[in-house]
């Protein structure tokens, strides 16, 4: 192996040249000497920065609202995915589910404290109108059918905060979602 020196301006360039004749490769290093100090310092102050605006981001990232911050309930009627229900019972204790299955659904499989009120029981309408309008409620049925269509019932007698969880029950279980099996409260003896 050998090397050359080769210097054509010692105050600005160094330029060392090496050629390695068994890989047959070159190599060039430049060294620009009387920049060298003012590139250390300007290197020296990007990594500061850098570091800087790396940890401010980290900083500003813990101090954002997490996803799943509990954040109020919205007024209106909204269209949601058995996960997002299950998010927001976790972390909405005021939210109330009302299921509006069968009651031979309901005792098979159902989420922990669901109110049951059938659809098609003829006094379903009768028994929504003894509940408070303005408290927020999760419906569902088994598929989101039956809920879908009692919308409108939900409207009409002014409820204010309703969450369709339009994948239904079945839903539910597809996402692995905890539920419980019995008979509704009104039954239970």
């Amino acid at each position: 192996m050998r090397c050359f020196h080769a210097s054509t301006s010692a105050t600005f360039i160094d330029r060392s040249f090496t050629l390695n004749a068994q890989h047959r490769t070159c190599v060039f290093y430049f060294t620009y000497n009387n920049h060298l100090t003012s590139m250390k310092k300007r290197s020296f102050t990007y990594w500061i920065l850098t570091a800087f605006a790396f940890a401010s981001s980290i900083q500003i990232g813990i101090a954002s609202p997490a996803e799943n911050e509990t954040k109020p309930l919205k007024a209106g009627y909204h269209e949601i995915k058995a996960k997002k229900a299950g998010l927001l019972l976790k972390n909405h204790k005021d939210l109330i589910v009302l299921d509006i299955r069968t009651e031979k659904e309901y005792v098979a499989g159902h989420i922990a404290k669901a109110k049951h009120v059938d659809f098609y029981e003829s006094d379903f309408k009768s028994r929504l109108e003894k509940l408070d309008r303005k408290t927020p409620y999760l419906v569902h049925c088994a598929s989101g059918g039956r809920s879908g269509r009692s919308l409108e019932i939900f409207r009409d007698l002014g409820f204010t905060r309703i969450y369709h969880m339009n994948d239904g029950f079945k839903g539910w279980m597809k996402e692995k979602l905890p539920s419980k099996k019995g008979k509704p409260e009104k039954n239970k003896k």
